[in-house]
Protein backbone atom coordinates (compact mmCIF):
# COMPACT_ATOMS: atom_id res chain seq x y z
CA UNK A 1 0.00 0.00 0.00
CA UNK A 2 3.00 2.12 0.72
CA UNK A 3 4.37 1.54 -2.44
CA UNK A 4 0.92 2.78 -4.37
CA UNK A 5 0.70 5.88 -2.14
CA UNK A 6 4.65 6.02 -3.22
CA UNK A 7 4.01 5.65 -6.90
CA UNK A 8 0.80 7.77 -6.98
CA UNK A 9 2.81 10.68 -5.73
CA UNK A 10 5.43 10.43 -8.24
CA UNK A 11 3.18 10.00 -11.31
CA UNK A 12 1.32 13.27 -9.92
CA UNK A 13 4.97 15.08 -9.42
CA UNK A 14 5.44 14.02 -12.85
CA UNK A 15 2.29 15.29 -14.54
CA UNK A 16 2.71 18.33 -12.26
CA UNK A 17 6.40 18.93 -13.70
CA UNK A 18 5.60 17.93 -17.17
CA UNK A 19 3.97 21.71 -17.72
CA UNK A 20 7.31 23.03 -17.21
CA UNK A 21 9.11 21.23 -19.60
CA UNK A 22 9.39 22.05 -22.88
CA UNK A 23 10.06 19.23 -25.25
CA UNK A 24 13.50 19.65 -27.47
CA UNK A 25 11.47 19.88 -30.20
CA UNK A 26 9.16 22.80 -28.98
CA UNK A 27 10.59 26.10 -28.60
CA UNK A 28 9.66 29.17 -26.64
CA UNK A 29 7.52 31.97 -28.90
CA UNK A 30 9.28 34.96 -29.21
CA UNK A 31 8.24 37.91 -31.05
CA UNK A 32 10.93 38.11 -33.87
CA UNK A 33 11.64 39.82 -36.64
CA UNK A 34 10.74 37.44 -39.20
CA UNK A 35 13.45 39.27 -42.23
CA UNK A 36 17.27 40.87 -41.61
CA UNK A 37 17.59 44.53 -41.57
CA UNK A 38 18.32 45.49 -45.38
CA UNK A 39 21.71 45.74 -45.23
CA UNK A 40 21.62 49.16 -47.37
CA UNK A 41 18.98 50.93 -45.34
CA UNK A 42 21.81 49.82 -42.39
CA UNK A 43 25.25 51.28 -44.54
CA UNK A 44 22.78 54.57 -45.16
CA UNK A 45 21.55 54.89 -41.99
CA UNK A 46 25.36 54.74 -40.36
CA UNK A 47 26.63 57.03 -43.17
CA UNK A 48 23.84 59.52 -42.27
CA UNK A 49 24.85 59.16 -38.78
CA UNK A 50 28.56 59.86 -39.76
CA UNK A 51 27.41 63.16 -42.08
CA UNK A 52 25.40 64.62 -38.93
CA UNK A 53 28.13 64.99 -36.95
CA UNK A 54 29.71 67.05 -39.52
CA UNK A 55 30.32 70.65 -39.19
CA UNK A 56 33.26 70.85 -41.68
CA UNK A 57 32.77 72.19 -45.07
CA UNK A 58 35.02 73.15 -48.37
CA UNK A 59 37.86 75.36 -47.35
CA UNK A 60 37.71 74.50 -43.73
CA UNK A 61 39.17 71.12 -44.20
CA UNK A 62 42.29 73.00 -45.06
CA UNK A 63 42.71 75.76 -41.53
CA UNK A 64 44.27 74.38 -38.59
CA UNK A 65 41.93 77.52 -36.99
CA UNK A 66 38.83 76.31 -38.68
CA UNK A 67 39.08 73.07 -37.52
CA UNK A 68 39.49 73.61 -34.43
CA UNK A 69 37.09 76.46 -33.71
CA UNK A 70 34.44 73.87 -35.48
CA UNK A 71 35.62 70.60 -33.35
CA UNK A 72 35.24 72.78 -30.37
CA UNK A 73 31.66 73.89 -31.44
CA UNK A 74 31.05 70.21 -31.93
CA UNK A 75 32.50 69.21 -28.60
CA UNK A 76 30.79 72.26 -26.40
CA UNK A 77 29.45 70.26 -23.87
CA UNK A 78 33.26 69.25 -22.91
CA UNK A 79 33.90 72.88 -22.15
CA UNK A 80 34.52 73.99 -18.48
CA UNK A 81 32.70 76.70 -16.80
CA UNK A 82 35.49 78.68 -18.21
CA UNK A 83 34.67 77.76 -21.66
CA UNK A 84 37.90 75.53 -22.20
CA UNK A 85 37.96 72.03 -23.30
CA UNK A 86 40.74 69.78 -23.19
CA UNK A 87 43.19 69.88 -26.29
CA UNK A 88 43.28 65.73 -26.04
CA UNK A 89 39.59 65.88 -26.63
CA UNK A 90 39.67 68.00 -29.77
CA UNK A 91 42.49 66.19 -31.79
CA UNK A 92 40.69 62.99 -30.88
CA UNK A 93 37.85 64.25 -32.57
CA UNK A 94 39.38 65.02 -36.01
CA UNK A 95 41.60 62.36 -35.61
CA UNK A 96 38.63 60.04 -35.31
CA UNK A 97 36.66 61.69 -37.72
CA UNK A 98 39.00 63.36 -40.62
CA UNK A 99 41.50 61.33 -39.88
CA UNK A 100 43.72 64.71 -39.81
CA UNK A 101 46.25 64.79 -37.58
CA UNK A 102 45.61 68.59 -35.86
CA UNK A 103 48.11 70.76 -34.89
CA UNK A 104 46.90 73.20 -32.38
CA UNK A 105 49.49 76.58 -31.99
CA UNK A 106 49.94 79.85 -30.37
CA UNK A 107 48.49 80.91 -33.29
CA UNK A 108 45.08 79.65 -33.26
CA UNK A 109 42.65 82.24 -32.10
CA UNK A 110 45.56 84.26 -31.12
CA UNK A 111 43.46 86.96 -29.10
CA UNK A 112 41.30 84.90 -27.04
CA UNK A 113 41.82 83.22 -23.24
CA UNK A 114 44.55 80.64 -23.45
CA UNK A 115 44.68 77.97 -20.92
CA UNK A 116 47.83 75.38 -21.68
CA UNK A 117 46.68 72.18 -22.83
CA UNK A 118 42.85 73.17 -23.63
CA UNK A 119 41.33 75.06 -26.71
CA UNK A 120 38.96 77.76 -25.90
CA UNK A 121 35.58 77.95 -27.26
CA UNK A 122 34.86 80.76 -28.61
CA UNK A 123 31.54 82.46 -27.37
CA UNK A 124 28.95 82.86 -30.39
CA UNK A 125 26.11 81.22 -32.63
CA UNK A 126 26.42 77.95 -34.38
CA UNK A 127 25.25 75.94 -37.09
CA UNK A 128 23.56 73.01 -37.52
CA UNK A 129 23.23 70.81 -39.98
CA UNK A 130 20.66 67.53 -40.33
CA UNK A 131 21.67 65.10 -43.63
CA UNK A 132 19.50 62.86 -45.92
CA UNK A 133 21.00 61.11 -47.89
CA UNK A 134 19.91 60.69 -51.41
CA UNK A 135 22.41 58.26 -53.49
CA UNK A 136 25.47 56.70 -52.33
CA UNK A 137 28.32 55.87 -54.64
CA UNK A 138 31.14 53.41 -54.58
CA UNK A 139 33.89 54.77 -56.52
CA UNK A 140 36.93 52.14 -55.57
CA UNK A 141 39.32 54.12 -53.42
CA UNK A 142 36.86 56.19 -51.86
CA UNK A 143 32.81 56.98 -51.35
CA UNK A 144 30.87 59.67 -52.50
CA UNK A 145 27.36 60.32 -50.74
CA UNK A 146 24.83 63.10 -52.24
CA UNK A 147 22.61 64.23 -49.45
CA UNK A 148 20.00 67.10 -48.93
CA UNK A 149 20.92 68.89 -46.05
CA UNK A 150 18.73 71.12 -43.74
CA UNK A 151 20.97 74.16 -42.43
CA UNK A 152 20.07 75.77 -39.35
CA UNK A 153 21.95 79.16 -38.14
CA UNK A 154 21.96 80.15 -34.91
CA UNK A 155 19.14 82.87 -35.20
CA UNK A 156 17.13 80.02 -36.29
CA UNK A 157 16.76 80.65 -39.61
CA UNK A 158 16.92 77.88 -42.05
CA UNK A 159 18.55 76.67 -45.50
CA UNK A 160 18.43 73.73 -47.92
CA UNK A 161 21.08 72.10 -49.97
CA UNK A 162 22.89 69.26 -52.04
CA UNK A 163 25.80 67.85 -49.99
CA UNK A 164 28.42 66.29 -51.70
CA UNK A 165 30.36 64.14 -49.28
CA UNK A 166 33.50 61.87 -49.76
CA UNK A 167 34.23 59.18 -47.36
CA UNK A 168 36.75 56.29 -47.34
CA UNK A 169 36.80 53.24 -44.73
CA UNK A 170 38.73 53.65 -41.48
CA UNK A 171 38.88 50.67 -39.38
CA UNK A 172 40.47 52.58 -36.58
CA UNK A 173 37.31 55.56 -36.33
CA UNK A 174 34.97 54.72 -34.11
CA UNK A 175 33.03 55.77 -37.11
CA UNK A 176 34.22 52.94 -39.22
CA UNK A 177 34.38 55.96 -41.80
CA UNK A 178 36.75 59.18 -41.93
CA UNK A 179 34.86 62.28 -43.86
CA UNK A 180 37.70 63.23 -46.90
CA UNK A 181 35.57 66.30 -47.80
CA UNK A 182 32.30 67.97 -48.06
CA UNK A 183 30.98 71.02 -49.82
CA UNK A 184 27.38 72.21 -50.19
CA UNK A 185 25.65 73.69 -53.24
CA UNK A 186 23.28 76.01 -52.07
CA UNK A 187 22.15 77.09 -55.38
CA UNK A 188 19.37 74.19 -55.52
CA UNK A 189 16.49 74.88 -57.45
CA UNK A 190 17.32 77.94 -58.31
Amino acid sequence: MKRLIAVCVFLACCLCMNGFIIAPNQKNVVNTPTTQPDEALVFSARVENLLNRNNVYGDDFVSNEKLTNLAATALRSYADEHGFIEEGIVTQYVKDLYDIDLVITEDINRDMPKKDGYVYLIPRGFTEYKHDVILITDMGDYIEVISEVTITYHDLGTDKGIATTYIVKNENSPYEFNILNSVIDYNVGE
